[in-house]
């Protein structure tokens, strides 16, 4: 197969339209969307500030639910469908665990609204 190196900034709904444009316009349709960006904060959870809160929000979970909502439109209505593939980390197994204290709940709210469009999409 063929593969194509596009960048993409995911926190950004605007990138990620142009990199479904940009896909569309060299392959003719796009059938897989892979959600891996993904960061974290070392700092105890008592201690993160809003802003470091805020950048791990908006890459683990903001992210995610906007290249979905980008590419899931696409895929319902192209007749060979489409698959999104959302990767997160292997320390996320639960509160506490590991060094990165968002994760659990990052995780959450990235499946639980994963689950709400399969249902509803």
């Amino acid at each position: 197969g063929e593969a194509v190196y596009q960048a993409a900034e995911a926190t950004s709904r605007e990138s990620l339209q142009q990199l479904l444009a940009a896909t569309l316009a060299h392959f003719g349709r796009a059938d897989i969307l892979v959600n891996c960006a993904g960061v974290n904060s070392a700092t105890p959870y008592e201690e993160i500030s809003d802003e470091d809160w805020s950048r791990v929000l908006d890459t683990n979970l903001t992210a995610t639910h906007l290249g979905c909502q980008v590419f899931a439109p696409h895929f319902a209505k192209n007749e060979h469908g489409g698959a999104i593939l959302n990767i997160t980390s292997s320390q996320s197994r639960g509160p506490g665990r590991g060094p990165y204290p968002l994760e659990p709940v990052v995780d959450a709210g990235v499946m639980y609204g994963a689950s709400k469009w399969i249902h509803s999409g």
